[in-house]
């Protein structure tokens, strides 16, 4: 369970970087998570972040309903957890 994401190619995507689930923190501190699809549709791509990030019994992240825009996380992000693992703490950019 030690394992690590590579973080590599997180730094070269942008926009496409982001996974349900995933969780950052901001620049001002704060820890977001990345909701669900059907809320990303409705404009509400981010929580505050969770107790519990992924569901390893059923391979899904878990993730409350979203409830702020795209915008709200202050940049730049810094990636922590993706899939229910640390990646390294990797900065993803100012503008995504």
């Amino acid at each position: 369970m030690d394992e690590k994401i590579p973080a590599e190619p997180l730094l070269q995507r942008q926009e496409a970087a982001w996974e349900w689930g995933d969780v950052v923190l901001d620049s001002e501190g704060s820890v977001w998570q990345r909701a669900s699809p059907d809320d990303q549709e409705q404009g509400w791509p981010w929580r505050h972040g969770a107790d519990i990030t992924y569901d390893f019994v059923h391979v899904l992240p878990v993730v409350s309903e979203g409830s702020h825009r795209e915008d709200d996380p202050a940049r730049p992000l810094t990636l922590l957890v993706r899939q229910g693992r640390p990646v390294g703490m990797v900065v993803v950019g100012d503008d995504h």
